[in-house]
C-alpha cells in the first residue's frame, strides 16, 4: 500500500486516514506499506492528537504471526523529523517493523519491489 503526504501535515488528520486504511478491502495483517514524505513542508507538533492516533493504531495493528513492514521515504529534514515523530507513535505496538530511508529506490528495494521509482510502482499498481 502506497501513501503520500504533501504540504503541511496535521497529526490529527491521520486518524481518518487510519480508519480508511483499516476499511480498505486490501487491508490485511502483514500488508507492506510505503509512506512517501518527500513533499512534506512541515508538520504540527500536536502530541495529544498523536497519542489519540496511537491508541487507534494499537487497535488496528494488533500483534499477529505476520510482521508488518513499513518503509518511509524521508529525503528532506522536515520529512526526517516527521518520520521520527511517527516512529515514536508506534512505541509499544508489537509486530511492526519500520525503516526510514532518504531515497525511493532504496525504499522499493527494502519492500522487495522490482521498480526503481515510485512513479513506476504506481503505474504498475493502476
Amino acid at each position: 500500500m502506497y501513501v503520500r503526504f504533501t504540504g503541511f501535515i496535521h497529526v490529527a488528520d491521520s486518524a481518518p486516514a487510519l480508519e480508511a486504511f483499516q476499511s480498505d478491502p486490501n487491508f490485511r495483517p502483514g500488508l507492506r506499506q510505503l509512506i512517501d514524505l518527500t513533499e512534506v513542508t512541515g508538520f504540527d507538533k500536536d502530541y495529544l492528537a498523536l497519542l489519540k492516533v496511537h491508541a487507534k493504531k494499537a487497535d488496528v495493528f494488533r500483534p499477529t504471526e505476520v510482521e508488518t513492514l513499513t518503509v518511509y521515504i524521508a529525503p528532506g529534514e522536515e520529512a526526517l523529523k516527521l518520520s521520527r515523530l511517527i516512529l515514536k507513535s508506534w512505541d509499544g505496538v508489537e509486530g511492526m517493523v519500520h525503516r526510514v530511508v532518504r531515497d525511493e529506490a532504496e525504499a522499493l528495494h527494502i519492500l522487495g519491489l522490482p521498480q526503481d521509482t515510485v512513479a513506476r510502482f504506481i503505474d504498475e499498481e493502476a
